[in-house]
């Protein structure tokens, strides 16, 4: 349970609290055992817990309206004790989460289309690796029964597909442009997959830093264009959920100096939620989203 769940913890216990655990050096324990953050004890953390929490309500923090595509992604679930999970954002603002385990990956195509209707979605990803295959064969006949419309589309995003823009290099100099002396992607990133989380990462660490520059020079601009960024408003669904899972995977490498992703470390569940939105922040097929290309490097 979180201490928000508890109905004698309020905001006023958890600032002295913490302060308490400050003065005696071990606030990451108060990190472990109050906020529940699994960062504070794992090595490795893709996106530190500090960087998602800098986050919530970012848009309203850095004042900015979340304009784009809205689009939507499916992470289905590959073990009996995982959950299907179906996240939507506009711009890059999140606006929609949920997660369900029941049903074959039939129904939950189904109800990912029904999800997409609903909510104005114009485009709809997943991963047709093992069990996404059944959402493809699910869709496929969507299509032939005249389910679906041709203004509504499906794309496949492969976590196991080579990075995209492999020839790039993943750092920018001075002046904005590509670093020759820094790795190609293709060197640096193992998959899509891992290319997928460190570029949520790179939103997440550039969210925490224009929040921290916003707080110390309120009359400055942007740090970051827009673009670049994440919130989660803190009255999404499953939030808390979300909150956690986003600071679960880790990160080594494979032997050859390219860049894995491990989701699950020792006692833990597939992050299934936060895998949608990382699938959602960096789609496969990028020619639905307005303007340059986000975050490539």
């Amino acid at each position: 349970m979180d201490w928000r769940d508890h109905p004698e913890k309020t905001q006023e216990w958890y600032d002295i609290e913490r302060a308490r655990y400050e003065r005696n050096g071990v606030l990451h324990l108060f990190a472990q055992e109050v906020d529940r953050d699994a960062s504070a004890a794992v090595e490795g953390v893709i996106i530190p817990d500090l960087w998602v929490k800098s986050a919530i309500n970012a848009h309203v923090r850095l004042n900015f309206k979340g304009d784009g595509a809205s689009t939507a992604a499916l992470d289905v679930a590959d073990e009996g004790g995982d959950r299907n999970s179906y996240a939507q954002r506009k711009g890059v603002i999140l606006k929609y989460l949920a997660s369900w385990a029941e049903g074959d990956t039939g129904q939950t195509a189904r109800k990912a289309v029904i999800l997409s209707k609903a909510r104005a979605v114009s485009e709809l990803q997943y991963d047709p690796i093992g069990v996404g295959a059944g959402v493809k064969a699910e869709t496929n006949r969507m299509k032939v029964d005249g389910s679906l419309t041709k203004h509504f589309k499906i794309t496949q995003w492969h976590a196991g597909h080579n990075p995209l823009h492999p020839e790039r290099h993943i750092l920018l100099d001075e002046n904005g442009k590509q670093d020759i002396h820094s790795p190609k992607n293709k060197d640096f990133y193992r998959n899509l997959k891992a290319q997928g989380w460190w570029e949520l990462r790179l939103r997440f660490e550039k969210t925490y830093k224009a929040i921290k520059h916003k707080n110390e020079h309120p009359e400055k601009e942007l740090l970051y264009p827009e673009e670049e960024l994440i919130s989660i408003p803190s009255d999404l669904d499953e939030f808390h959920e979300l909150i956690m899972e986003l600071s679960q995977p880790t990160y080594g490498d494979n032997g050859k100096g390219q860049l894995i992703v491990n989701k699950k470390p020792d006692g833990t569940k597939s992050p299934n939620r936060a895998d949608s939105v990382m699938m959602l922040m960096w789609p496969e097929d990028r020619t639905f989203v307005a303007g340059p290309l986000l975050g490539v490097r």
